[in-house]
């Protein structure tokens, strides 16, 4: 657990470097606490793909760290490839009979498709001709969310709910926040969700 308790403490003290400009420090600063998760992952003896979902997720920080279109484009194909990652192993370690004895379930399922769907109509004018590829990683947010209901732990619904908020954040920050006083705090918010779900979502999958 050293390497896990290291990937959170170097995960909490990125708080402080989110605000620098962009630097080849803080592209390592943000991506070495994923790098660490997965490699704890690994030394624990995951199954190769939580292995690989988190070995993905830091490149797409390394991506999304970078300012240009081209780097949040490549960064939105490989965390596109993460989700549906996520999504495979909760339906291969899941169980489509939990969602008939859990009603909170079934709730969860439907906030997670009105949650899709508001997404994508607040999204869909300002993204411009970028809108069909981010109607397709909404559709790979609700898979992934809705497949992680099917997995016999809550504590991987609310990693993967965490993820998804971090997406969501992400993408406002991107196409509609135009305050940059709004922006910062948007991006802390980003970081605390997203981290929070990967340290989730490992210690979760690890004993698969």
């Amino acid at each position: 657990m050293t390497i896990f308790y290291l990937a959170v403490l170097l995960g909490l003290a990125y708080f402080a470097i989110l605000p620098r400009p962009e630097s080849h420090f803080r592209t390592v600063a943000k991506t070495l606490p994923i790098i660490l998760l997965c490699v704890f992952a690994a030394l624990s003896g995951a199954w190769w793909l939580v292995v690989v979902a988190l070995g993905l997720s830091a490149v797409g920080d390394a991506l999304i760290s970078r300012s240009g279109e081209l780097a949040f484009k490549l960064g939105l194909q490989v965390f596109l490839a993460v989700l549906l990652i996520y999504a495979a192993i909760f339906y291969l370690n899941g169980d489509l009979d939990i969602l008939t004895v859990a009603p909170w379930r079934w709730l969860a399922a439907v906030a997670l498709v009105v949650f899709g769907v508001f997404l994508l109509r607040i999204l869909w004018n300002p993204t411009g001709p970028l809108a069909p590829a981010i109607a397709s990683y909404i559709a790979a947010m609700l898979v992934m969310g809705l497949m992680s209901l099917t997995m016999p732990s809550p504590l991987v619904f609310i990693g993967a709910v965490a993820f998804l908020i971090s997406d969501a954040l992400i993408a406002l920050e991107s196409f509609l926040l135009k305050d940059e006083g709004h922006k910062k705090i948007s991006s802390y918010a980003v970081w605390a969700f997203y981290f929070f779900a990967q340290c989730i979502l490992t210690l979760s999958l690890v004993s698969l």
